[in-house]
């Protein structure tokens, strides 16, 4: 029997949990025949099927349907909308079995009639805790894409209304875009229109190490975002050891409960789904389901608020480190997932 993992290494959330559970993996079980397939590599897929067997087993991280391939196929899978888009729900339906990472994620999969879901998360590897800061201004963090999901803006205009300008603090804000070329200059200028001198940007992927060392120079870490499938940089930033400021809704929202007197909750409405980047990427479906959008008056209550308490924040969140890092280490995401399969 061979375990066949299909994905891609790389930058994104889902490519940084495929990597991470290859190499936990290969490293707590060296017994197993575990092989890899690249989805979007014609050569390797060939070669995936022409060696495959019936009493193989197959996950595959991307929801990419191979027909061709033998044994057992799993589906394990992220998403953030309330309505599972047609580009997933097609290879779930022809999948054995159907994975994704939260509690709430399976219920959105059983309303959109997938009724044996399987809960199972993601880890997050043990970085180094936050140190002091590198100067004498405290850092607010934000990692994320260019996009609408992510509250970029809404951050921005709460930050206006509060700490803009203030050179005490600092907005650092590390992101890039997918869908866009004007990414950069839109967000420039934005921050220009609202006057905000004390802030820095990132802009473009950033190897794994320098973006552990960003966020172990910052102090509180900023993620207002709409949905999230499971909120890869929000874990990274609790693995830290950083305060958060998020949504209480999706997937993150879920496993941020486990933390929860390090997080500050920004209030939010919910709202249909309409995001021109899902358009570019997904097709021009029509209706997503819906999602969380931050209250920009929340979000600026929020920053202040972290701003007076951050010293007892922080203390919480050096705590929490262990919470996050023992619920969520590979190991333990590789014996669950081992022991789902029956291969211990």
């Amino acid at each position: 029997m061979k375990l066949r993992l299909i994905g891609q290494a790389n930058h994104t959330g889902i490519g940084t949990h495929f990597g991470g559970f290859v190499r936990a993996l290969r490293l707590a079980r060296p017994d197993l025949d575990v092989e890899t397939t690249d989805p979007y590599d014609l050569a390797s897929v060939q070669a995936a099927v022409l060696t495959s067997d019936d009493r193989d087993v197959n996950i595959c991280w991307t929801a990419h349907s191979i027909p061709a391939l033998r044994g057992r196929m799993i589906q394990w899978v992220p998403f953030e909308t309330t309505r599972i888009p047609n580009y997933i729900a097609g290879p779930l339906r022809a999948a054995d079995e159907v994975w994704t990472m939260t509690d709430w994620g399976a219920q959105v999969l059983q309303q959109n009639g997938f009724d044996q879901v399987t809960v199972m998360p993601q880890g997050v590897d043990p970085y180094a805790a936050a140190g002091p800061p590198r100067d004498d201004r405290v850092r607010f963090l934000m990692v994320a894409k260019y996009e609408q999901r992510k509250g970029i803006l809404e951050s921005l205009e709460a930050w206006a209304a509060t700490l803009a300008n203030d050179h005490r603090y600092c907005l650092t804000i590390k992101t890039h875009a997918i869908h866009s070329d004007q990414g950069y200059a839109q967000l420039i200028d934005e921050i220009k229109r609202l006057n905000i001198e004390n802030y820095e940007v990132y802009w473009g992927v950033m190897g794994e190490a320098d973006l552990i060392q960003l966020y172990q120079r910052c102090q509180v870490f900023l993620a207002p975002t709409y949905a999230e499938g499971w909120g890869r940089p929000i874990m990274e930033a609790a693995a830290i050891g950083l305060p958060i400021i998020s949504t209480q809704w999706s997937a993150h929202g879920e496993w941020l409960t486990t933390i929860g007197d390090s997080v500050r909750w920004v209030d939010y409405d919910v709202v249909p789904v309409s995001d021109r980047d899902y358009e570019l990427a997904y097709g021009h479906e029509t209706d997503w389901g819906v999602w969380a959008q931050p209250r920009v008056d929340s979000l600026a209550s929020q920053l202040s608020h972290a701003v007076m308490d951050l010293a007892e924040l922080t203390e919480r969140a050096l705590a929490n480190r262990s919470v996050i890092l023992d619920r969520f280490s590979w190991t333990r995401v590789v014996d669950q997932t081992l022991l789902r399969l029956e291969l211990i």
